[in-house]
Formats: structure tokens, C-alpha cells, sequence
């Protein structure tokens, strides 16, 4: 059974690494270079939303080390892919329910769209997905188990701040479950789960916390069916989330009979953030901030072992196979030929000396990630001076600003709505950086 599962886990692998060197750069992974990595100084420990710190510090050291590209900025995201996909592997192979519950679960965790997008991305989301599927397999029944169960949870935290209450809860059943089941002496105990996970804190995240502007917090929703909602249409690919609603209930209503860690994690991270909402104001995840709900109810259903739970799984297998993509994240289409609109630039700047460009706010980041030192900081169409030689602009996200500066356009994208306009057309005729 196992040659099945490894195969599977490898082809999810390789078209994760595939997707990571040749997909263009997007918009928040840009930002996250240009504001937190590129500068000498140690930005890293900035709070802010956007900087997923541990992913960023990594971020720091394998773009210095192999220069900038796509792939080294996203080579952080991939160590916690290999590490996401080896956990799931490893729990897809202790299900009991049969060869193809085992598949389905594995499928579901490792080509979902919407997971795998983010273990993609240069963002912090797939080093905190493999450290939470890591701790989540650790034995709680052994002293090293609870060490390495809060090593993970202090790691999966700094990489991305949005798991704080499924890392809490998650790190709280354990606890409970060594407290429960071993005759560990109780102040080992506490100290191994409290120890290792509080200096990881304060070494890697407490900076970063301690600057954080709570104004930020504004990515979320009001409503818990909305926040719900949100991860069920990334979720469903190509095909419409109301194909997932059924699977959806009855994975919920099943949870009532499931006592697996998996289960138990998802019900008390719902929990945490119902009364974080009410209590403290903080708003419900929306889309990619609850993508731990993935995962966990993924494993909660699969644990049941049952017939009914294996015909939930290979559904959505069958959804997830069929909606895979290659080419573009679903949260930044806009993105999907960034490199494409730079290497225009980049020919409009060696040819016709053309250094001032402007950009709209979906390619003004990704613009300079990629132009090194080439040409001068390109800046946000908004508060472009007049001296300003070429405007890039999203014509359907940005449809202002070729009119009122009575721009021409002289390129526009086969792909996407990205265009380059400029004041002073002549220049540009005939020119072979536009064909």
C-alpha cells in the first residue's frame, strides 16, 4: 500500500516545486521582499501582517545565498512543503479504513487548490501547515513526543501569527492527552510542552509582536458562515462551492462521533476564535487566515474510517485533481504574468533608455522585485511625479488612470489586463520590445 501513497505524495511535491520556479511573482509575496527582505536592515522583526516572520528571515538568508528569482524567494515555502506533505503521508499511512480512504485523504490534503496555492507561495502559510501537521502526529505519550509536539507549535506560530488559536488548541490537546495517558511526572510534563514552544516565541516572534499594529487586524469577517463560506469557494477549484456544501455537513454532523486529535483540534479552534470574536473584537478568518480548517477536517473525516467518509474524501479527490493549475494563484490572477510585464519594462529600459516607471499597486511591487538595480524605484501610479517616462497599469483594476494622464497605450498582456501607457508614443514606434 505504501508504494501508492508515496508515489501520490511525490507528484504532489513535484508540482508544487514545478509551480514555485516558474509561476511569476504576485503582489504579496513582492511586498514582502521589497518592504522586510531587500533592505540591509533587519526589517525581518517588523510586525506587520505581511511579514510572516520566520518565512521572511528564511526568505532573507535564500535570496542572499542564490540570488533573487522566483524560486529562492519561495525556496522557505517549500521546505515547509516537503514538510507539510512528509506529515501527511505519515498520517495518511496510520488510517485505518483501506487503500483508497488512505488516497482520498491524501489527495485531499496534498492537491487541494486552495492548499496548494499556499504551499506555493513565498508567504508563511506552508512552513505553519507543516509544523501543525507535525505536531499533530507527535506521541504525546513519550517525553520526546511532547518536546518535539511544542518545538513544532512554536515554529508553526512564527511562521504565520493567523494559526495562533489552532496553535494554541492544538498544543492544549496534547497536553491534555499526555496529562491524561502517561505517567510522566506532571512538572516534566508541563515543562516540555511549555518550555521549548515559549523560547521559540520569544526568540523569533516576540520582535515582531511586540511592533505589531493591532489596526492592522482588518483581514476577516463579521459572520461565522461567512468566514466558512470563504474557504469553500477557493476550495472547489473550477467547479461551483456549492458542490462542497453536502460534504461539508456531513463532514460537521460526523464530528460528533470522532475523538481523534484531528477532530478534536478543529472543534477547539473553532471555539477559540467564536469567543476571541466576542470577547476580544478580533475578526473570524477569511479565505487563506483559516486555511488550517483544511487539514483539520480533512483528518477529522478520515479518522472515522468509514465507508461514508471514504466517499466523502474521494469526491473531493476527485474535485482536487481535476482543478489543478499550473500557471496562477486564484487569490492574484492580475499576477499571473508579472515576469512577462518585466521583461517588456526591462526591454523598454535597455533599448530606450526609459528609467522612471510608474505602476499601479497590482505591479508596482512585483516590478521591483524585479529589477534589482536595473532602473530607479518604480512607484505607485498614484503619486507618480509628471516626470514619469512609463506607467504599467491593470486597465480593469486601475481604469482611471490611462485617461486622466492622457496616456497611450503601446502594450497590453494577451493574458491578463496588465498594460504599459506612456505620454510621449513617437518614442516608442516601431519598436521590438512591444511585439
Amino acid at each position: 500500500m505504501t508504494p501508492v501513497l508515496a508515489l501520490t505524495a511525490a507528484i504532489a511535491m513535484a508540482l508544487v516545486v514545478f509551480r514555485a520556479a516558474t509561476q511569476a511573482i504576485t503582489i504579496d509575496e513582492a511586498t514582502t521582499y521589497v518592504l522586510f527582505v531587500q533592505n540591509d536592515m533587519p526589517f525581518h522583526w517588523l510586525g506587520s501582517t505581511n511579514n510572516h516572520v520566520l518565512n521572511t528571515a528564511l526568505m532573507r538568508l535564500t535570496t542572499r545565498l542564490f540570488g533573487v528569482s522566483e524560486w529562492s524567494a519561495r525556496l522557505p515555502a517549500l521546505l515547509g512543503t516537503a514538510l507539510y506533505i512528509t506529515a501527511c503521508y505519515q498520517f495518511c499511512k496510520r488510517l485505518r479504513g483501506g487503500l483508497l480512504l488512505q488516497w482520498a485523504a491524501l489527495v485531499c490534503l496534498t492537491f487541494s487548490p486552495f492548499v496548494m496555492d499556499y504551499l506555493v507561495a513565498a508567504r508563511g502559510y506552508s512552513l505553519a501547515l507543516g509544523f501543525l501537521m507535525t505536531a499533530l502526529l507527535c506521541d504525546p505519550k513519550k517525553l520526546s513526543g511532547c518536546i518535539w509536539a511544542s518545538i513544532a507549535i512554536g515554529f508553526c506560530f512564527a511562521s504565520n501569527f493567523s494559526f495562533a488559536f489552532v496553535c494554541a488548541a492544538t498544543l492544549g490537546l496534547l497536553f491534555v492527552a499526555s496529562w491524561r495517558e502517561t505517567d510522566i511526572p506532571r512538572s516534566k510534563l508541563v515543562a516540555a510542552y511549555a518550555l521549548p514552544a515559549i523560547l521559540i516565541t520569544i526568540l523569533i516572534s516576540a520582535p515582531s509582536l511586540l511592533t505589531f499594529p493591532r489596526a492592522e487586524l482588518t483581514f476577516g469577517k463579521h459572520s461565522l458562515a461567512e468566514s466558512l463560506a470563504s474557504l469553500l469557494e477557493p476550495q472547489a477549484g473550477r467547479y461551483s462551492p456549492w458542490l462542497l456544501v453536502l460534504p461539508a455537513v456531513l463532514a460537521l454532523a460526523s464530528l460528533r462521533n470522532a475523538t481523534g486529535y484531528f477532530s478534536t483540534a478543529f472543534a477547539a479552534t473553532l471555539a477559540l476564535h467564536i469567543g476571541g470574536f466576542h470577547l476580544l473584537g478580533l475578526l473570524y478568518p477569511w479565505g487563506r487566515t483559516g486555511i488550517f480548517f483544511v487539514p483539520l477536517l480533512v483528518g477529522a473525516i478520515a479518522g472515522l474510517g468509514t465507508r461514508t467518509a471514504t466517499a466523502a474524501l474521494l469526491f473531493v479527490a476527485a474535485m482536487n485533481v481535476t482543478s489543478i493549475r499550473l500557471d496562477h494563484f486564484e487569490a492574484w490572477p492580475f499576477d499571473a504574468d508579472t515576469d512577462k510585464v518585466y521583461a517588456v519594462a526591462s526591454c523598454l529600459h535597455e533599448k530606450h533608455k526609459v528609467n522612471r516607471f510608474a505602476a499601479g499597486w497590482p505591479h508596482a511591487a512585483a516590478m521591483n522585485f524585479y529589477r534589482g538595480s536595473r532602473f530607479a524605484p518604480v512607484v505607485g501610479d498614484v503619486d507618480a511625479p509628471a516626470d514619469r517616462e512609463a506607467f504599467i497599469i491593470d486597465t480593469k483594476l486601475n481604469p482611471t488612470v490611462i485617461p486622466e494622464r492622457k496616456l497611450t497605450t503601446i502594450w497590453k498582456s494577451k493574458r491578463t489586463d496588465a498594460a504599459i501607457a506612456v505620454p510621449m508614443p513617437e518614442r516608442f514606434q516601431g519598436s521590438t520590445c512591444l511585439e
